[in-house]
């Protein structure tokens, strides 16, 4: 009662000024905001503190915790002095001159229970970077602490020169199996295929897929690639072999495609004798334009109802076929029919085959 009494009486004694927190001496500036020295001059006497804006003993303990108030960092609250445990909660409980500092090991100035506010907690307390309004970084990790992991706002740059963020490192080419489709590395690698955009990009790299034999059931085999970017030509060459004939011939080349997405691609065929394969891409002999379906044979019926030259001799005879050696190179130029109507990721498929009826 005294207590409050004595508080009442100084409130009334110095109304119109205050003291700041911590204060205990003046001499002489301005405390009452208005640009002047106070009348209150000094603030508090030197054997006093303030407390909510009123001095007082600094020998009192006003919330009975039994420190004093010059020794109370608030001598209003009884949980709060150099001898209590310090709680996640915004407030300097101990009165050691930092608010929360066990839940601030990496001494950023957030702690894990954000002061009550949980957009405001450090999700990793070990690492001074990572806190709530860090900028997010290309690593693996939440570095914003907003609950995503190297996401990209468009306001940061994960990844500098151009780069993108992909599990947790900067990339500036495409990993294998993977394609740019627009030409934006930042926004990353849109496509799937295991062609690479390097290989086969004109007929004298052509890629290279053997030989095709026709005896025996002949040879079939399937190869898929995606056409980006958009006026990316895909070339193919192998040799058909023409294997020495023993009463009938085999040899039949095809190339189709087996998978064609909207019909958006096309297939040119071109054939030269072996003797002048160097002349394959040099002096293309074209046998085949802008379609879906190629074939190069010799198929002659013979009256048997087969396919093939079939039967067929090696030296003129009558009644049969003559067998000759069309062994051949061919190349395989995989195009868009528009490629103005801009790439996608769809992928073809197209099967090459010699000797298959």
């Amino acid at each position: 009662m005294g207590r409050a009494l004595g508080l009442a009486c100084l409130t009334f004694l110095w109304a119109g000024c205050s003291c700041a927190a911590g204060e205990t001496k003046n001499d002489g500036d301005d405390i009452s905001g208005d640009g002047g020295v106070s009348e209150c001059d000094p603030a508090c006497a030197d054997d006093e503190v303030c407390v909510e804006s009123v001095c007082v003993p600094g020998s009192e303990d006003g919330d009975g915790d039994g420190f004093p108030a010059a020794q109370d960092c608030d001598d209003t609250d009884p949980d709060v002095n150099p001898d209590a445990s310090e709680v996640c909660n915004g407030i300097d409980d101990d009165c050691s001159g930092r608010a929360d500092e066990p839940f601030d090991d990496d001494r950023d100035g957030y702690t894990t229970c954000g002061g009550g506010d949980v957009d405001l907690r450090d999700c990793n307390d070990r690492d001074p970077a990572v806190h709530p309004g860090a900028p997010e970084r290309c690593n693996g990790a939440d570095d914003d602490c907003d609950g995503g992991i190297d996401e990209d706002d468009g306001e940061e740059d994960l990844c500098p020169a151009g780069g993108f963020c992909i599990d947790g490192a900067c990339a500036y080419e495409c990993p294998a199996g993977t394609v740019d489709l627009d030409g934006n590395l930042e926004n990353g690698c849109e496509c799937e295929s295991d062609l690479s955009p390097d290989l086969g990009v004109d007929c004298d790299v052509a890629i290279d897929e053997g030989e095709f034999n026709d005896n025996a059931g002949g040879e079939t085999r399937e190869y898929t690639g995606i056409v980006v970017p958009e006026d990316r030509e895909v070339w193919y060459r192998f040799r058909a072999v023409d294997v020495g004939d023993d009463g009938c011939d085999a040899f039949h080349v095809r190339v189709q495609f087996l998978e064609n997405p909207d019909n958006q691609f096309i297939i040119d065929l071109f054939r030269d004798d072996p003797s002048n394969a160097a002349l394959l891409c040099a002096e293309p002999g074209l046998c085949g334009v802008g379609d879906t379906d190629f074939e190069w044979y010799t198929d002659v019926d013979g009256g048997v109802g087969g396919a093939g030259q079939c039967p067929c001799t090696a030296a003129n005879t009558p009644g049969a076929n003559l067998c000759t050696d069309e062994t051949a190179d061919f190349a395989i130029r995989v195009r868009r029919v528009d490629p103005g109507a801009g790439a996608t990721c769809d992928p073809y498929r197209i099967e090459i085959s010699n000797g298959v009826y």
